[in-house]
Order: C-alpha cells, then structure tokens, then sequence
C-alpha cells in the first residue's frame, strides 16, 4: 500500500524476524530490513563489493557484514566500514501501529 509521503507498507512486525535480516521488495529495489538498537532499518540488499545478499548477512553493533567477503555496512549510514569509498543506501522505516512502512531514499550506488 503506497501513501500519499512515500511510504509503503512492506508487513506486521510479527511477519519479520527481528534476529537476523529480512529480504523485502519495495517498488523493485531489493531491501534488507533489519531489527537493531530497537529500531527497524533498511538498506539496499545487494553488496556493491561481489553482489552478496546483505540480508543474509550478519548483524551486530548497528552494522551488517556481507556473507561473501564480511564487509561490513552500518545500518545507520549505509558506510562500508572496510572501505571508506563504498555504500548502499539507507531507507526511512517508521511503524504505524504494527505496520512497517518504508520510504526508498534513492541515492547512488558506488
């Protein structure tokens, strides 16, 4: 469901596992959503190192590492902390009741 400021509803909370990343499509653009700090955050899904699956990745201190080759992204920023010329985007994720909404913030891939 799209509304009028971007957001789209990708599913509840109880749909998601809050233990490790998601996969979500929102509008054709891969996601991975994930549950840290007490928040809900999405990223772009696809490692811009060797195109692994960030979702399948693992998550711990507000960062994700990719399962190929660790690179790690923080979940916040989107900042490779291995390379410092390297991100995905970050999307805004808010809750609406037990809702999960994102807002894709298009930037470009490095």
């Amino acid at each position: 469901m799209n509304s009028q400021d971007g957001f789209i509803s990708v599913g509840r909370v109880a749909e998601f596992d809050d233990s490790h990343g998601n996969p979500i499509v929102v509008n054709g653009r891969e996601l991975a959503l994930f549950f840290h700090h007490d928040q809900w955050s999405a990223i772009d899904a696809i490692c811009p190192h060797r195109g692994g699956p960030l979702s399948a990745g693992w998550c711990e201190q507000g960062t994700v590492a990719c399962p190929l080759h660790g690179w790690r992204f923080d979940l916040l920023t989107g900042q490779c902390l291995e390379r410092e010329d390297k991100k995905v985007a970050v999307h805004t994720v808010r809750l609406v009741g037990e809702n999960i909404q994102v807002r894709l913030n298009i930037q470009p891939i490095q």
